[in-house]
C-alpha cells in the first residue's frame, strides 16, 4: 500500500500519539518512515535573537532533542526511521 511514511514531529503527547499511529501505519506497510521536527521561526524568536544572540540556535538544538526522542521510539517499533529538523511552517 505506502512505500513511504512521513510523519512530522513536535515531542507533546498528542505527537506521541500521532507518532505511534504512524509506526503501526508504517509498520503493516513495511514502509520506509521519514521523521521531521520543524522549527518555527516566529517573530517573538526573532527578537529574541536580537537580545540574546543564539536563541534560534538554542530553539534548534530543543528540536533536534525532540526529533533525537522521536526517532528512538520509532527505533523501539522495530522500525529503521530516517529524520531531519527543519525551519519553516
Amino acid at each position: 500500500m505506502y512505500r513511504k511514511v512521513l510523519l512530522a514531529y513536535d515531542g507533546s503527547v498528542e505527537g506521541r500519539l500521532a507518532l505511534r499511529e504512524g509506526a503501526r501505519l508504517a509498520s503493516l506497510c513495511r514502509a520506509n518512515v521519514f521523521l521531521l521536527a520543524v522549527v518555527k521561526i516566529s517573530t517573538g524568536l526573532v527578537m529574541a535573537e536580537g537580545a540574546v544572540p543564539g536563541a534560534v540556535e538554542y530553539e534548534r538544538s530543543v528540536y533536534e532533542d525532540v526529533l533525537e526522542e522521536g526517532l528512538r521510539r520509532l527505533r523501539t517499533m522495530r522500525l529503521t526511521p530516517t529524520g531531519r529538523v527543519e525551519t519553516g511552517d
